[in-house]
């Protein structure tokens, strides 16, 4: 808790980004020939999005991360090797509206924090619609 207050940015700042990630999309380290990595969600995500200017996502990390997530309308809290991390909690923490990106997930707290209602979720198969999915969310 300590570490986020930190990095609080007043509560009017202007939401600039649309959609925010940092995070691999890759990792050619452990799955070289692709595709079991994230079930390709991740790549899926970086192959359709990279240029897009609604998309904020990179794999640099920088210090600006937290204050970063508060400027965003949307962060990206797609499953890695494991189905969720702590970046879906830093999403809910900074406001920034979870888009949740995992099959058959079963979220931590379901039966007391509403999750249907606080994130937007998004089938495997549907990221490379993650740009109509959004913005036919109305603000």
């Amino acid at each position: 808790p300590q570490k986020m207050q930190a990095h609080l940015i007043p509560p009017n700042t202007p939401r600039s980004i649309f959609v925010y990630f940092r995070g691999l999309f890759y990792d050619v380290g452990n799955d070289p020939e692709g595709g079991y990595y994230a079930r390709g969600a991740r790549a899926a995500v970086w192959e359709n999005f990279k240029d897009n200017p609604l998309f904020d996502i990179s794999t640099e990390h920088p210090t600006t991360y937290y204050e970063d997530m508060q400027r965003a309308v949307f962060c990206l809290c797609p499953l890695g090797w494991a189905p969720w991390s702590p970046r879906l909690v830093e999403a809910v923490i900074f406001g920034c509206i979870p888009v949740i990106i995992a099959d058959d997930i079963v979220l931590p707290f379901a039966d007391a924090i509403p999750w249907e209602e606080i994130g937007v979720f998004v089938a495997e198969k549907d990221v490379p619609n993650l740009d109509t999915i959004l913005t036919s969310i109305p603000p």
